[in-house]
């Protein structure tokens, strides 16, 4: 290990979040990444691939998120006709995913701050699509939960359609 002298230690971020809020960001993640395995799976199942075979982990891990909600489109309206119960991932998984994929970005991608002085988190953001906006958006821990949730409900829709039980 090299030796790191006392100021360069002191040039680091400190995270100003308190524990509740890191613990509410870290379930939106951990129920993130329960729903990545759950969409990988319903695309290896819907696309007829050997969830065993490396090739296919290659394939979909190399999707962006994007491809992979419109690969399981595709392959649920090209299954309808012979599983008709795959009509649910139109009306009520798909929409849950983008919800969910909204949320966790919304949550992933923030730049936090935190007022000691008030006990407010907000997120700090710019959209530049036609027009610089900003926006500092208070955001509460349940919010951050209730986003944690849509996440974990967009999983068990995954799941639920799959075993056709949706």
């Amino acid at each position: 290990m090299a030796n790191t002298s006392k100021n360069e230690m002191d040039d680091e971020f400190l995270i100003t979040l308190p524990e509740p809020y890191l613990t509410a960001i870290g379930k939106v993640c951990v129920q993130w990444g329960l729903l990545e395995v759950a969409v990988e799976m319903a695309t290896y199942k819907l696309a007829g691939m050997d969830s065993n075979d490396w090739r296919s982990k290659v394939m979909v891990t190399h999707m962006a998120w994007p491809q992979r909600v419109d690969i399981l489109a595709s392959l649920t309206e090209d299954l309808l006709e012979n599983y008709p119960h795959l009509k649910n991932y139109k009306l009520k998984v798909r929409p849950a995913l983008k919800k969910a994929q909204k949320g966790r970005n919304r949550i992933v991608h923030a730049q936090w701050d935190y007022d000691e002085d008030t006990g407010v988190a907000s997120i700090l953001s710019a959209s530049a699509r036609g027009k610089l906006k900003l926006a500092i958006t208070p955001t509460t821990i349940d919010e951050i939960e209730s986003i944690a949730d849509n996440v974990g409900r967009a999983n068990i829709f995954v799941w639920k359609m799959i075993l056709n039980k949706l």
